[in-house]
Formats: C-alpha cells, sequence, structure tokens
C-alpha cells in the first residue's frame, strides 16, 4: 500500500515544516532591530502608562476612542475596546448604543470642535500621561453622547 508511505511523508513533512516556519519566525523577530530601538527609544512606556489609566479611571464597558496609532496594544493592555478616530468623523450612533466612551488624544482644539459640533460634550481632561517619544501629552477625556 504506497498510498500509507505518502500520507506517512505528508505528515512528517507537516510537522517539521511547520515547526521550521515557526522557529524562522523566531529567528526573524530576534533579528529585527528597529523594534527593539523603537521599544527601548520609549514609545510603548507612554501607551503601558495610558492603558493602567484607562484601566483606573474608566468603567469595563467603556470604549475608548483616538488617534493615537497604537490601537491594539493599547486595548491589550487596558482591557477595553479602542476604536480608531479619524480625525474627520467621529461616528456617535455607534457610541450611543453602548453609552460609554471616552477619548485620548493630544490636545486638539480644531477635533475638539468637530466633536461639539456633532453634539457631543468632552469632558476636561480625566489624566495626563507625557510622551515623550512623540513629544506631546496624551490626554483621557470623558465623552458624552448628545442628550445626556
Amino acid at each position: 500500500e504506497p498510498w500509507r508511505g505518502w500520507a506517512w511523508g505528508a505528515v512528517v513533512f507537516g510537522v517539521v515544516g511547520a515547526n521550521g516556519t515557526g522557529v524562522g519566525f523566531v529567528v526573524a523577530e530576534q533579528r529585527a532591530d528597529d523594534f527593539y530601538a523603537i521599544y527601548r527609544g520609549g514609545k510603548y512606556d507612554a501607551v503601558r502608562a495610558m492603558a493602567e489609566t484607562l484601566r483606573r479611571e474608566t468603567p469595563e464597558d467603556a470604549w475608548v476612542l483616538t488617534t493615537w496609532d497604537v490601537r491594539p496594544e493599547l486595548s491589550v493592555w487596558s482591557r477595553r475596546p479602542v476604536e480608531a478616530l479619524p480625525p474627520e468623523a467621529l461616528p456617535p450612533e455607534r457610541l450611543a448604543e453602548n453609552g460609554s466612551a471616552h477619548l485620548i488624544r493630544p490636545a486638539d482644539p480644531a477635533l475638539e470642535a468637530m466633536i461639539r459640533d456633532r453634539g457631543w460634550t468632552v469632558g476636561p481632561p480625566a489624566a495626563r500621561v507625557p510622551d515623550p517619544a512623540a513629544g506631546i501629552d496624551r490626554t483621557l477625556h470623558g465623552l458624552t453622547p448628545p442628550g445626556r
């Protein structure tokens, strides 16, 4: 029965191939100098500090809106869903369903005015986290939907 030999060979090749691929990814990651330079440069220090603040200052069902480019990391570390807030649009109908939203952003009067124009109330900063890598302070504001 030659098919048994072929099947056995395919299984062995699959296991060895999968392990080899996994080892290859680990080796590539270990040699990725750029990632470690960014990490050592402090890019994620402010993210971890803001994540701690979110866990401490926001309810567990809070949604976080941000223009920051570290949404996945912030979501994992804060244990809160983090949605993108593009400068040109705010989806109030999506957030009004949840009833709780918070905003992380650099101080940006234009963004605050855009949110205000849509009827949202932006609370004062509940927390401020310095972000030396970006050269700004990240602030955490409460958002209240229209009519609340």
